[in-house]
């Protein structure tokens, strides 16, 4: 009885501490130097010695303390930034090797590098201005372009592309991966579109953890239709027309539209990008 009384006037004290940080940062304006001197503290980078392959370098997304201000906007948005963070394109990796003993000196350059990097820069602030406004706060020194209105055709056509078969086995075997970074967008045809791409990646990756919609069991189906299909005894032959295979059945499946239709609509306040076929 005494434990219950005293956890629950414990939690009414958290309550209360929770919804006065909460008025607080209501209202509340960051400039763009004080988002980008968090970079630090949110993007990290790290060495090591993998037992099998050797050494590593790797770039790694943290989870802010639940009182700062950008602690709900990277929560709410782990995968999508993250995929941003992974797919820079502005990357001196051979200068990143030659520091990868010096990690002080590794994580010093890596952050200066990123708040230099201005296309990484123009997709994140403009997520985290949107996110802030969407919240009563401001971001000052950031204006946000008009938003691009895409089909969700043209989407689709983006996601499917992280469904990736990469492998034929000895056994002729098809193998997949879903990646952050091993996926079917490499040698994409036309202009690449990093910020389409993460929303796609972190709509999936988001289904992956839920199972909510079944999407896995959808696409190793998917993969037993196409291994059934005698594609070609030449194993690079037999990828490559099973990867397009894959990819033209998705781009018809009503479950991948689904997870991407909902995923725009939880998210569209904040998206540089509208879709017209998903509004209501």
């Amino acid at each position: 009885m005494n434990w219950q009384s005293e956890s629950k006037t414990g939690g009414q004290h958290e309550q209360s501490d929770f919804f006065s940080a909460f008025l607080g940062l209501v209202g509340a304006k960051y400039t763009v130097d004080e988002v980008q001197q968090e970079y630090k503290r949110i993007f990290q980078i790290e060495v090591g010695e993998h037992p099998e392959f050797g050494p590593y370098m790797n770039t790694e997304t943290n989870k802010l303390d639940r009182e700062h201000f950008l602690h709900d906007f990277v929560e709410d948005n782990y995968w999508l930034i993250h995929y941003l963070q992974a797919n820079r394109q502005e990357e001196d990796y051979g200068k990143l090797q030659d520091l990868r003993d010096s990690p002080a000196a590794l994580a010093e350059h890596y952050h200066r590098v990123l708040v230099e990097d201005d296309s990484f820069n123009a997709s994140l602030l403009t997520l985290v201005g949107r996110y802030l406004s969407s919240q009563g706060m401001e971001l000052i020194g950031h204006s946000n372009a008009a938003r691009e209105t895409i089909t969700a055709d043209q989407l689709t056509r983006i996601a499917v592309r992280f469904f990736f078969p990469n492998q034929i086995t000895e056994e002729g075997r098809i193998k997949a991966s879903i990646c952050v970074g091993i996926h079917g967008l490499n040698d994409y045809e036309g202009e690449r579109d990093l910020m389409l791409e993460a929303f796609c990646y972190e709509a999936i990756f988001n289904e992956l953890g839920s199972r909510q919609y079944g999407m896995l069991d959808e696409f190793r189906s998917i993969l037993g239709r196409v291994r059934g299909l005698q594609l070609s005894k030449d194993k690079e032959m037999k990828l490559n027309r099973a990867q397009g295979a894959v990819w033209a059945l998705l781009a018809s499946n009503a479950t991948l539209r689904k997870i991407l239709s909902d995923a725009y609509a939880g998210k569209r306040g904040i998206l540089p990008f509208a879709i017209e076929d998903f509004d209501p």
